[in-house]
């Protein structure tokens, strides 16, 4: 890579970035979607506690609006990894 021009280090950083972008499309196609009362069902918690302090808590995922709805919804894999990293172990 030492020898490769700029422009060529711009190709493959430009062909990199559309390979994420295509992965996250694909992800997103292939995701299943989780409303309140699906992420309350996975948590336990009731949900009031869900809408209130659990999607509005600093860093948890934003929501995606399906095409055809007004109804927020999370992608399901983003909410357990979300879980997974700010889980307490008593």
């Amino acid at each position: 890579m030492e020898n490769q021009k700029p422009e060529d280090q711009k190709t493959i950083i430009d062909l990199l970035s559309d390979i994420k972008q295509e992965l996250a499309v694909s992800n997103a196609q292939h995701a299943t979607y989780w409303d309140i009362a699906d992420i309350a069902r996975e948590t336990k918690f009731s949900e009031f506690v869900v809408r209130n302090k659990i999607v509005t808590a600093k860093g948890f995922p934003r929501p995606v609006i399906l095409k055809g709805t007004k109804r927020r919804r999370w992608i399901a894999n983003e909410i357990t990894a979300f879980l997974k990293k700010h889980a307490v172990r008593g």
